[in-house]
C-alpha cells in the first residue's frame, strides 16, 4: 500500500516500493507472480483513473474489487460484497444447523450453542474493525 498527493505521485511512489521488494526478492532467491499480483486505486477524486504499475516489468492489472486475508475491499471501501459473502455463508451455516435441530433428535441446546458461538459468530464479525465505518456510515 502506498498513496501520494496526486495520481502520479502515489504512481512513482508504487514502481519504488516494488522496485525495492524485487531487489529483495531476487537476493533472497524469490520471484512474486505477476500474474497473481493486481493494484487497485483507492480514491475519492478519480473513479476511472489508469494508473501503472509494474512488477518484474509486467504491467499489473488493475481492478475495482481484491480479497486479502479473507476481506473483500472495494475501491470505495463500502465493504458490499464483502457483506454479500458473509451473509451467503452465514445463510449456509444456519441452514445446516436449522437441518440439525428436530424435537425426538440432533444435537442438544448447548451443541448448538458452542457451534453457534464457534462458527457462527466468528464468521459474522472477522474483519469488523475493517468494514464495521462503511456498515455504520450505511445505517445513518
Amino acid at each position: 500500500m502506498t498513496r501520494g498527493n496526486t495520481l502520479a505521485e502515489a504512481e512513482v511512489f508504487a514502481n519504488l516500493d516494488l522496485a525495492k521488494i524485487e531487489k529483495w526478492a531476487t537476493e533472497n532467491k524469490m520471484q512474486f507472480n505477476e500474474n497473481k499480483s493486481k493494484a487497485m486505486l483507492i480514491t475519492r477524486k478519480r473513479k476511472n483513473a489508469i494508473i501503472n504499475i509494474y512488477l518484474n516489468n509486467r504491467r499489473l492489472e488493475v481492478v475495482k474489487e481484491m480479497q486479502y486475508l479473507g476481506i473483500y475491499f472495494d475501491s470505495q471501501f463500502i465493504f458490499d460484497n464483502h457483506i454479500r459473502h458473509i451473509a451467503k455463508k452465514s445463510t449456509k451455516l444456519i441452514s445446516m444447523l436449522g437441518k440439525s435441530v428436530k424435537l425426538q433428535w440432533g444435537l442438544s441446546h448447548k451443541a448448538l450453542k458452542t457451534i453457534y458461538e464457534g462458527a457462527l459468530v466468528s464468521l459474522l464479525t472477522y474483519g469488523a474493525p475493517v468494514w464495521e465505518e462503511a456498515v455504520l456510515k450505511k445505517e445513518t
